[in-house]
């Protein structure tokens, strides 16, 4: 993804939660580079988190292949944070089937096997999916 398709998806995200994520929770399922790997360097949903971080989202994130220190270490580089570093400590790390629940919105950001829409449609029943 480029800077324009990053941003236009996470202003699709925006627009479909009626113009605004402030103090809404997303649920974004994959943060990895690519599939089957905990490599992050310079993954798209990074950016997107960053962006809807703008917004004022609370963000909970799942991926099985990256550690919490590292989604947090990401979301706080000067570069996403700006002037505010401990901005990425808010992010919660989630298991898919228990705390998205309560969503407004699940972003899958990843072709993984185990977060594939049919396998868990029902799984976040509550959520809405875009």
């Amino acid at each position: 993804m480029n800077e324009y398709q990053r941003k236009r998806f996470a202003c699709r995200i925006i627009d479909c939660l009626f113009n605004t994520v402030t103090g809404k929770k997303i649920a974004l399922l994959g943060f990895s580079f690519k599939k089957d790997t905990g490599d992050t360097r310079e993954s798209s949903s990074i950016y997107i988190s960053k962006y809807l971080m703008d917004e004022g989202a609370k963000l909970h994130i799942y991926d099985p292949k990256v550690l919490k220190e590292q989604i947090i270490q990401d979301l706080s580089q000067p570069s996403i944070s700006g002037d505010n570093p401990e901005r990425g400590m808010r992010v919660e790390q989630i298991k898919p089937c228990i705390r998205s629940r309560g969503s407004e919105c699940c972003v899958m950001q990843s072709c993984r096997g185990e977060t594939r829409i049919r396998e868990r449609r029902r799984k976040f029943a509550s959520a809405s999916y875009y």
